[in-house]
């Protein structure tokens, strides 16, 4: 089983006109994917298991399935084989598996249940334009391009997604007195209330965030009331902007063939997505992570140039991550810039000793954060690298 080489680009990408049958059991993911896919103009319907997506394949003709090798009731592999099996001749759809975790003895199994590709989450602009190239290149429609943002909706959708998910969170922390946890749920509301028209949010998720941090053992009853309605006061229908660089700035995008690969450690998996594309709109390669432990694992195992790493974590914050990197990767070999909605002195001279090179607040635009970046990688003497 050959893997595709990346023969194009987002940019390359043409308009798709094709039928995807995406098998992804995690609602979120289902969301960025689609998000990634169907601005290409591709068709997708969704199976949440190996079931569903067995049903589907006989009811429907796919161009292309994308399988999640982790589904609730059977196996990736398994879903594969019965799909395989009741397949008729001259009627063999293309199975790619997905997988956030590769192992060494992944292409064996997808060889034998009749996968044709594998590839590692998430799933990216990047990626979709390898896929694209191998499986679906007689699927375009000349003279069209595929837009170069994705749609509001789908991003608003997503806001909404994590708001929710996240003011449970809250609920959940304060109820348990767990002040860090608040905080945590605080400072990640906060921050992707940044991006959508939720000024309120954002102001009460600021300073419930400051209040839980300062260290004192104050009530935090009211300012959690405080987020408790705003978020409900939010407006359903709240809206996000497309991610794309404001027509006044202007954008050196690095070089394809050289560019910079930045590596994005955040827990908040809306954010991630926010970033990443800001940063592949303007050139980078991009990998992510959710954890300071994932991506020490990662930076040992592949070598980005820069890593832009998430203040507030739990477990293992940003400047836990910080201080563990440096021990293994001075300046010279790898840029840090702390990502924070942290307005805190005393943090960011704790970021400073524990060896970041600088800091990019959340909600920046793509025009300063590439500018960050490059200043990054010049102050660490990485420009040279790439």
């Amino acid at each position: 089983m050959t893997e595709p080489p990346p023969t194009a680009t987002e940019s390359d990408l043409p308009w798709l006109v094709a039928r995807i049958l995406l098998v992804e059991d995690d609602h979120v993911n289902v969301e960025v994917a689609r998000a990634v896919l169907e601005p290409s103009g591709l068709t997708v319907s969704v199976a949440m298991s190996g079931s569903e997506a067995v049903a589907a394949s006989i009811a429907e003709r796919f161009d292309l399935i994308l399988m999640d090798l982790q589904l609730p009731d059977f196996d990736g592999f398994e879903a594969a084989r019965q799909i395989r099996a009741g397949e008729t001749p001259g009627r063999r759809t293309p199975i790619v598996a997905m997988s956030g975790t590769i192992g060494p003895d992944t292409p064996r199994r997808c060889s034998e249940a009749g996968i044709d590709g594998f590839e590692e989450k998430p799933l990216t602009s990047e990626l979709l334009a390898r896929l694209a190239s191998r499986w679906l290149a007689d699927r375009g429609q000349a003279g069209r391009r595929a837009p170069e943002i994705h749609s509001a909706e789908r991003l608003a959708a997503l806001f909404r997604e994590s708001a929710a998910r996240l003011i449970g969170d809250l609920r959940r922390a304060h109820a348990a007195a767990d002040r860090d946890g608040v905080m945590r749920a605080a400072h990640t509301l906060k921050s992707i209330s940044a991006r959508v028209p939720a000024d309120r949010l954002n102001g009460v998720c600021a300073q419930l965030e400051a209040a839980a941090g300062d260290g004192q053992p104050g009530d935090l009853g009211p300012a959690v009331a405080a987020v408790l309605d705003a978020y409900a006061a939010l407006d359903p229908s709240v809206r996000v902007g497309p991610v794309e660089a404001p027509r006044e700035e202007h954008v050196t995008a690095p070089a394809a063939q050289s560019a910079p690969r930045v590596l994005v450690v955040d827990d908040d998996e809306n954010e991630r997505f926010l970033v990443r594309r800001m940063l592949e709109q303007a050139g980078y390669r991009v990998d992510e992570c959710d954890s300071g432990q994932t991506a020490i694992a990662y930076c040992r195992d592949r070598r980005p140039d820069v890593v832009l790493l998430d203040g507030v974590m739990p477990g293992m914050d940003g400047i836990a991550t910080c201080r563990a990197l440096r021990t293994e990767f001075p300046p010279g070999r790898l840029a840090i810039l702390m990502f924070t909605g942290l307005d805190d002195p005393a943090w960011h001279a704790r970021a400073m000793r524990a060896g970041a090179n600088g800091f990019v607040g959340k909600s920046v635009g793509v025009g300063e954060l590439n500018g960050n970046l490059r200043a990054a990688l010049i102050g660490c003497g990485l420009d040279e690298r790439n």
